[in-house]
């Protein structure tokens, strides 16, 4: 009988539900550390990649949580998930970064009206389009005098208005001239905010799910763009198929996250169990620890783990005799694109080939598939490309794994 809670939370953030992953969070939170210490270091980046769902958010958010409360630190946290482009991660970063400086000049007792003003600017580009040359000028008359308590949008706007005010003309006319607020914009904005932020206070940018970018093609050149900031540390996450070399290559630091053992994946669920989970006691009366002692051996994957579980709690039944066929379900409710017996074909013949990728010729000609369908199943994420950028292999994804109890 199916309980409706919502215990496993397979897609939670929440760093109280970290767990298993010491080692991993010693080694990144002590090259943070490093970072922190060699403040005058212009390439403090660190890139870290996995495989979807092995656990890399609510690890660097947890480092991230821990570090900010025992260092003097401005971080501010991004989703690659949330943004089409390039030039909305920039938004998003001008938009967070404006809340984080509010709240440490209130929290320092040192805010001025300049900062104010320059705070209210700095989220004002998180989504306007243009700014016209009359709104710089005002900006600029107002806190000219004040360049000593700037927070370094004052010197990019005084010389715009330079710029703007070109012979004497009037720009009060409807010739006005108006800039594009694009990426170049921006990055040269937050080049001069960071820097003089830097003086007193290191700053801290997570760009988590980096490969999750609508416009997968930008990724590299967003990469090449960020890491002209060269005062804040800069932290990256991705899915192993994206960060290849050429991605690596602008980071000091690269760090990759294995997939979890089997006693890491009980551990996770019983930090599940524990905090926030009202029918705790029900649970542990069902079949729900045998079956996961079962699963666990499938994947090393924790999204993948939880998600069957959540399953089988709340849309089937927790009963060991009847993983693989209540988890059917699983796979008709999440991929309904496709058929349950086609995916299940596909996914154990990848189970029984004794190798994690295979090429894209082998799948086409043993499975009898079409290239159109294999590029279905790709989009649908169904099978991973070893390389994003060069796809000539593929697996399967752990969400399938659960078929080799039926292999």
């Amino acid at each position: 009988m199916p309980l409706y809670i919502m215990c496993m939370r397979p897609n939670s953030f929440d760093t109280k539900l970290f767990a298993n992953r010491d080692e991993e969070y010693s080694k990144i939170k002590g090259k943070i550390g490093m970072f922190l210490d060699n403040r005058d270091e212009e390439r403090r980046k660190l890139m870290i990649y996995g495989e979807r769902g092995v656990g890399k958010s609510i690890l660097i958010r947890k480092i991230i949580k821990d570090i900010s409360e025992e260092r003097d630190l401005i971080s501010i946290m991004i989703d690659g998930d949330e943004a089409r482009n390039p030039e909305d991660l920039l938004r998003d970063i001008c938009k967070n970064l404006a809340g984080e400086l509010h709240d440490f000049y209130t929290k320092n007792q040192n805010k001025n009206d300049v900062i104010d003003k320059e705070i209210a600017f700095l989220d004002y580009i998180s989504y306007a389009k243009t700014l016209k040359d009359t709104d710089v000028i005002t900006i600029v008359e107002r806190l000219e005098g004040n360049i000593e308590s700037s927070i370094g949008i004052l010197n990019i706007l005084t010389l715009r208005s330079k710029i703007g005010a070109v012979d004497g003309k009037d720009h009060t006319t409807s010739h006005e001239i108006e800039q594009s607020i694009d990426s170049k914009f921006i990055i040269k904005l937050l080049e001069n905010v960071t820097k003089k932020i830097h003086d007193f206070a290191d700053i801290l940018i997570y760009i988590d799910n980096l490969d999750q970018l609508e416009d997968k093609d930008s990724i590299d050149g967003f990469v090449t763009e960020i890491i002209k900031l060269k005062k804040p540390i800069i932290v990256t996450s991705m899915r192993r198929e994206v960060a290849d070399r050429n991605i690596g290559r602008d980071f000091k630091e690269v760090q990759y996250i294995e997939p979890m053992t089997s006693d890491g994946l009980m551990l996770v669920l019983k930090k599940r169990l524990e905090i926030g989970c009202p029918k705790k006691d029900e649970l542990l009366r069902t079949q729900l620890l045998d079956i996961a002692e079962i699963l666990k051996d499938c994947t090393g994957n924790p999204l993948s783990f939880l998600t069957w579980l959540h399953y089988l709690i709340v849309d089937a039944d927790l009963d060991s005799s009847g993983i693989v066929n209540n988890l059917r379900g699983f796979t008709k409710a999440h991929y309904s694109t496709f058929d349950e017996p086609t995916i299940e074909r596909i996914a154990k013949h990848f189970i029984s080939a004794g190798s994690e990728f295979l090429p894209k010729e082998k799948i086409i000609s043993e499975l009898g598939i079409e290239n159109d369908l294999l590029d279905m199943l790709d989009d649908f994420g169904v099978i991973i490309p070893e390389n994003r950028y060069n796809p000539h292999s593929y697996k399967i994804s752990s969400d399938f794994m659960f078929y080799r109890l039926d292999s």
